[in-house]
């Protein structure tokens, strides 16, 4: 056939037979069964993964709950006393027996650090000074000193204010016997000097000094305490004055 001159193909419609139409039916019938299939293994293969999931999670729970117990036994608390004076390490059964781990060194050597806080002044360093004399005194004892620091005017933070320094050396110790077993008593002697207006005094004045002190580590309670006075060191008298000459 030709249609504006150009050859033309015919089809012709033909009637579906009975045999074709059921092959079509079941064919689609057997992909339906497939993507069917297909979902329902997918879905399985979800409820699988969600309980083993759920599985693992309840496994480990119950292996946590079982194993807590038994590490919480097996914590122990240790103190460890480690002396920066006479160097040594050592365990102790806690710290409000750390103290009497102590020697005459640490005695001394605390003792000349109070001093110093006491005597040893610059304006700028004066604040951090006086922080500590707080942390490491009784009431009365920072009563004593702040009425002294601040009121009498020999005292170096009167003496020198912003135009000078002061510096404390050769600390002798005399140790007494003190009545409280607690307590302990020392009879200190040491040397002083200023510079002021830049000018250095040529000469050491002799003091003679009296303290009394505790070790009490149980106040040894916060951050200040554990940087600034680890040991307890509580001063409960300390006074000192210039030698006759």
């Amino acid at each position: 056939m030709k249609l504006l001159g150009r050859n033309q193909i015919v089809y012709q419609a033909a009637a579906i037979s009975l045999e074709s139409g059921e092959a079509f039916r079941k064919n689609q019938l057997s992909v339906l069964g497939e993507v069917k299939q297909s979902n329902g293994l997918t879905l399985r293969v979800a409820w699988t993964c969600v309980a083993f999931m759920f599985f693992w999670s309840a496994t480990l729970f119950a292996g946590a709950a079982y194993l807590a117990p038994m590490l919480q036994k097996r914590l122990e608390v240790r103190w460890i006393a480690v002396d920066r004076v006479n160097g040594y390490v050592q365990q102790i059964d806690g710290v409000d027996v750390a103290a009497t781990s102590f020697t005459d060194a640490n005695n001394e050597h605390t003792i000349r650090e109070y001093i110093e806080l006491y005597y040893e002044y610059t304006w700028e360093t004066n604040r951090k000074h006086e922080d500590r004399i707080r942390l490491m005194s009784s009431a009365d004892q920072l009563s004593r000193y702040k009425k002294w620091a601040d009121g009498e005017p020999n005292s170096p933070k009167q003496r020198l204010a912003h135009h000078g320094s002061s510096e404390v050396d050769r600390i002798v110790y005399h140790k007494q016997e003190a009545g409280d077993a607690k307590t302990f008593e020392y009879l200190v002697q040491f040397t002083y000097r200023e510079t002021a207006n830049g000018r250095t005094e040529p000469e050491w004045h002799h003091y003679t000094g009296h303290i009394q002190f505790q070790w009490q580590p149980k106040l040894v309670t916060d951050d200040d305490w554990v940087s600034k006075n680890p040991g307890g060191f509580y001063v409960t008298y300390f006074k000192a004055d210039e030698d006759p000459k």
